[in-house]
């Protein structure tokens, strides 16, 4: 496995998109670093939604401090030996690097990078359904080695394919194959799951429970569900995605941020600071005096490839935010066994397997995922 990592500096990689219509100067960030958002493939979209990859000269950036909002869950990917320490809570975790997820995540985590290059990919909970037995909840707030959560093989074949792409612009390409060969089959309940993030990124929705509900989803099964793929229960659920929401308008606005008015959302500003403080650990005002150079870079980029559509679908927004001159900002916006949940564990295309049951299995959550969501009406209650 040491062989992975890079032993001498290589060139950066090439910043921006293979996405058409992408102007490479909105990825653009400065000397010393690179950046590349990509779209993954269409047919894996209703899944996945984007691959990010980050680089930097580790001559200049040694030691530098980050900061990274809560978020789904991300399989982060180092080619270097010491990627980054962060902290979630009371829990510190230090070197991570080579092939890790990191679970959902319930606070702002302050980090220390150490320069190199990284790749994260969204694991959103269509994601997770299909790839991880353990609950999002039992992993939130936990940074796992991946090779404990996949089966023998996975976790050291999707290394090997990052490793191939050394300039980063084929890394789309690469990861894409990867996917549509090793990524399980459809959920049973996709289109359920589907259905529940459609209407907690709708910002209409009030009440998590009384939306689903109108929608055939009880209360019972909302909450199995929700803490299983999503790690939490509803409310804490809309609290969060409310509260990033806010938080990252306000961010990626070029004016200064008026805190003497409510976000949208909010009753007043004293219940935006309470979540501000249960979810990053300060106000509002203070967590956005931080240096934030590359965020409007990345909503720049998020703008210009069309991605904006992906991160509504997907759920949260993830930002990584610099702070005091480091590197990197991203914006992306049971029990069962391994053979049990449909695991294709060769490099065989499963798209060539008889009838083609991975491709068939993609298809019955794209009409909840994707297609216009009908107005319904909705519980003046909000999540406090």
């Amino acid at each position: 496995m040491d062989k992975i990592f890079m032993t001498a500096r290589q060139l950066l990689i090439e910043s921006g998109s293979h996405a058409p219509g992408v102007c490479a100067a909105d990825f653009n960030v400065g000397p010393g670093g690179g950046l590349r958002i990509e779209r993954v493939a269409d047919v894996l979209r209703p899944v996945l939604s984007s691959y990010t990859v980050f680089d930097s000269d580790s001559d200049l950036y040694p030691n530098s401090k980050n900061w990274m909002l809560p978020n789904w869950a991300r399989i982060w990917i180092g080619l270097t030996a010491d990627l980054f320490d962060v902290s979630i809570g009371s829990r510190r975790y230090a070197r991570v690097g080579t092939a890790s997820l990191i679970g959902v995540t319930s606070r702002g985590m302050p980090l220390t990078t150490y320069g190199g290059r990284s790749i994260a990919i969204d694991i959103a909970p269509l994601a997770w359904a299909r790839l991880f037995a353990p609950s999002a909840e039992s992993l939130r707030d936990r940074i796992t080695p991946l090779a404990e959560l996949v089966p023998a093989g996975w976790s050291e074949d999707l290394i090997a394919r990052v490793v191939e792409s050394e300039r980063g612009t084929d890394l789309k390409f690469i990861l894409d194959a990867f996917f549509l060969e090793r990524l399980p089959p459809a959920h049973a309940q996709e289109a359920m799951l589907a259905r529940i993030l459609a209407l907690l990124t709708d910002p209409e929705t009030n009440d998590l429970s009384g939306a689903a509900a109108q929608v055939g989803i009880d209360n019972r099964l909302l909450l199995r569900l929700t803490k299983q793929y999503f790690g939490f229960p509803p409310k804490i659920l809309l609290m969060r995605t409310r509260f990033l929401r806010a938080l990252t308008a306000m961010a990626v606005d070029c004016g200064k941020p008026d805190f003497s008015v409510a976000p949208p959302g909010y009753h007043d500003n004293s219940h935006f600071i309470r979540d501000s403080n249960r979810f990053l650990g300060m106000t509002p005002r203070r967590f956005l005096a931080l240096e934030l150079p590359y965020l409007r870079t990345i909503a720049r980029a998020h703008a210009g490839n069309g991605s904006r559509d992906i991160v509504a679908r997907q759920g949260e927004l993830s930002i990584l935010l610099r702070a005091n001159g480091g590197f990197c900002d991203k914006r992306t916006f049971g029990d069962d066994s391994a053979n049990d949940r449909g695991w294709v564990a060769s490099n065989t295309s499963p798209i060539s397997t008889p009838e083609n049951k991975w491709v068939q299995g993609l298809r019955p959550c794209l009409p909840e995922a994707l297609l216009p969501k009908k107005q319904l009406s909705r519980s003046p209650c909000r999540a406090s």
